[in-house]
């Protein structure tokens, strides 16, 4: 175990040099890493208000009330690991890591902004539309780079996120014919 938090620790610490090393890639750092989070979550709502069927599995309102479902599942397990799990953030842990200007809650594991974006892009594959799922997973990843460089996760807490997110996507859509019932019929 500590071979694994030695290794996490140095991870952050080498993407932080990186990130921190002039003002552009700082700056680059913290928009991504903090605002980005916001294209997948617009995706969802174009999805919605575009109802025309696209993918082969769900019509647009269906995959945007599946990614919906699935971001609020993982949340909510997120927030029994964060009860259960509780792990401090790079910068409280290692106060020599400079923090780049992020607003953030106190747990560390997992990921929250990782969670949601990778949940979404998951459903959003799930849900067949597999051009659109594989920008939103690269987009996804590059959020949650942008996470540990800004000295925010560990590479343990991203990849927590991106386990939960995944799996909840798996679920819910596995479990999506019980649950189809109350989706729209577009």
């Amino acid at each position: 175990m500590d071979t694994i938090h030695a290794l996490d620790w140095w991870v952050v610490r080498e993407l932080a040099l990186w990130a921190g090393d002039n003002v552009w890639s700082s700056f680059a750092t913290v928009l991504i890493a903090e605002f980005l989070i916001v294209i997948p979550i617009l995706t969802v709502y174009i999805l919605w208000r575009r109802p025309e069927p696209l993918s082969h599995k769900h019509g647009n309102q269906k995959a945007a009330l599946m990614a919906v479902l699935v971001v609020v599942f993982g949340l909510a397990f997120k927030a029994v690991l964060n009860f259960m799990l509780f792990r401090e953030r790079p910068f409280v842990t290692h106060p020599e890591l400079a923090n780049l200007p992020l607003h953030v809650d106190p747990a560390s594991f997992p990921s929250g902004h990782t969670l949601i974006t990778f949940a979404i892009a998951f459903s959003i594959w799930h849900s067949g539309m597999h051009r659109l799922g594989k920008w939103l997973l690269f987009l996804s990843l590059l959020i949650a780079l942008s996470r540990i460089a800004a000295g925010v996760h560990y590479p343990t807490d991203i990849l927590g996120g991106i386990v939960v997110a995944y799996c909840a996507s798996w679920y819910l859509h596995r479990e999506a014919s019980s649950i189809r019932r109350f989706l729209p019929n577009h």
